[in-house]
């Protein structure tokens, strides 16, 4: 998703609904308010119940802190272990799909656990790939 200004109202427009013309997602907009109010608690979730905004401070204060004093050897680091948790969580759901392909018995939803597995493969490629090639985390992008 994405900020934008419609109508003067500030909210975030999702992009793969822009991408697909409508075909891989039913909402293409929501009010920056509506999205706040989700998104608010996923974040604080690691925070504990009642880390409040106290911890949500602390926690963004101590990312900044880590922020500016990464070095270049430490940055590579985090980016090595960003992709290999990357690769290991895809290798590990495609191996979930790769067994449920075996025991599944209806052809409908053998084509679909087949297309997923063809998909989550070919993404198990690319981390492999952006792993190799020293690629960065896109988390931690100043």
């Amino acid at each position: 998703m994405h900020a934008a200004k419609q109508h003067g109202e500030l909210k975030y427009v999702c992009r793969r609904y822009e991408a697909s013309d409508g075909r891989e997602s039913e909402h293409n907009t929501v009010l920056s308010e509506r999205h706040f109010e989700f998104a608010f608690p996923l974040v604080t979730h690691s925070l504990g119940l009642d880390a409040g905004e106290a911890g949500l401070r602390e926690k963004l204060r101590d990312h900044a802190l880590r922020l500016r004093d990464a070095t270049p050897d430490t940055v590579r680091q985090e980016q090595a272990s960003f992709w290999e948790a990357k690769v290991a969580a895809l290798t590990a759901d495609a191996e979930t799909t790769g067994r449920r392909m075996t025991v599944e018995r209806d052809d409908a939803a053998y084509e679909l656990l087949k297309r997923e597995y063809s998909r989550l493969a070919g993404e198990v490629t690319k981390a492999k790939a952006r792993t190799r090639q020293g690629d960065g985390c896109p988390l931690s992008r100043r």
